[in-house]
């Protein structure tokens, strides 16, 4: 995510910003602008944006889309009209490192907090019939893998962040009977999967880093009835580490870091989140991928602004 001119960072409830925090523009001199990469293999794609919008709000914010190979695509944007949900911007043909960018609008009342970014469904004429999202989920229904995405390698600035939700994001698939569970004001999109043993099934996300040290979290929502000792297993193409986590318990923002993770670009990573032996009721609402340095032995901090990306259900966020 890149950043021109002024944005100021501000505070709100959970409820009605996607973690708490979204970027008000406070010039209106046309150059002020967020802008999203999105590098995402070739394909139809539904943008969404994430904003708490209100009277006094901008009205007619102007947002530009590049479809990464030679068109451009203006919308406009109706901030002014309360709400706190998403806004569909369309269905659109990508192709690799396609961008988004928001400009500020006239009153300074130009609010950026969230993109979604999810994989258009195939027509119903199309041979294969249609195609739902990476993850279909429905309550106590058992689901089979989802087939491997093609999968495009790609690295994050230092700060960035993308997020991957468990149900709709192409890198997730999962293997046994998982439930869909609704709560829409601590789930990234509302809702997210349950699982427990005695059956042991897995969430699985694919991880196509290029070269760089990456910080994996997982998100989820605690209680009393959760497992204590949830496996989870991070492979890169060099290493293999586990952790367990107990799920009683969580971070404030209910993202819990599950440590930083070094990604030689030659090969795909693998998070492994199983039920196995598991205690109680496990979780997976979403995962972040946060980059911490672009090379190995890289130890200086970027001055770019902190921001997120998500797409599929990946979302891009802004901090």
């Amino acid at each position: 995510m890149t950043v021109d001119g002024t944005w100021v960072t501000q505070t709100f409830s959970s409820m009605f910003s996607n973690d708490g925090n979204y970027l008000r523009g406070t010039q209106n001199d046309g150059a002020v602008s967020v802008e999203y990469l999105l590098p995402f293999a070739a394909g139809s794609y539904d943008l969404e944006l994430f904003f708490f919008g209100r009277p006094g709000y901008d009205s007619a914010v102007r947002v530009v889309l590049f479809d990464g190979l030679s068109t451009s695509t203006e919308l406009v944007v109706d901030m002014s009209v309360f709400s706190f949900n998403w806004r569909p911007l369309g269905q659109f043909q990508l192709f690799p490192y396609a961008t988004l960018t928001i400009f500020a609008g006239p009153s300074l009342r130009t609010v950026v907090d969230a993109l979604r970014v999810l994989p258009a469904p195939l027509p119903s004429s199309s041979p294969a019939a249609s195609i739902s999202p990476a993850v279909s989920v429905s309550p106590a229904a058992s689901v089979s893998p989802a087939p491997s995405p093609d999968l495009s390698f790609f690295s994050l600035a230092i700060g960035d962040s993308l997020i991957i939700d468990s149900e709709t994001s192409p890198l997730v698939s999962v293997e046994g009977t998982w439930t869909q569970n609704s709560f829409a004001l601590l789930s990234v999109d509302g809702t997210y999967l349950t699982g427990a043993a005695p059956d042991a099934v897995s969430v699985i996300m694919q991880l196509p880093l290029l070269e760089g040290r990456y910080q994996i979290s997982i998100r989820y929502i605690p209680s009393t009835n959760r497992a204590t000792n949830v496996p989870i297993q991070i492979t890169t193409p060099t290493t293999q580490t586990s952790r367990f986590l107990n799920q009683q318990q969580s971070s404030s923002d209910l993202w819990n870091v599950l440590g930083e993770f070094y990604f030689d670009g030659t090969g795909v990573g693998q998070l492994t989140v199983s039920t196995a032996q598991t205690d109680g009721i496990v979780v997976v609402d979403a995962f972040r991928l946060t980059g911490v340095t672009t090379k190995k032995q890289s130890l200086t901090v970027a001055t770019t602004p902190t921001g997120s990306v998500r797409v599929g259900a990946i979302r891009v966020e802004t901090n």
